[in-house]
């Protein structure tokens, strides 16, 4: 490979991702992520408190509001207030 593709190859890499910023995950475990919704495994953390019917935290509450479509989570049966 030349060097002139080589040098393509790292610039357009560069230029195609993006610097997402870190949020609180969204099971309601208040740790900060990398820019996506849960922390790795979470979302399986998330949906095993849904199928236990365990109480939920705000935060996974407000998640999955925005997620009512979604066959992968069901509607929570207690809210923690």
């Amino acid at each position: 490979m030349s060097r002139k593709t080589k040098k393509a190859r790292r610039s357009k890499t560069a230029a195609t991702k993006t610097n997402r910023e870190p949020k609180l995950c969204a099971c309601g475990c208040g740790a900060k992520t990398s820019g996506s919704d849960f922390r790795m495994g979470h979302d399986q953390r998330l949906r095993g408190l849904i199928k236990r019917g365990e109480t939920l935290k705000p935060e996974s509450v407000a998640f999955l509001a925005t997620r009512k479509s979604d066959p992968h989570y069901a509607a929570p049966k207690k809210v923690a207030v």
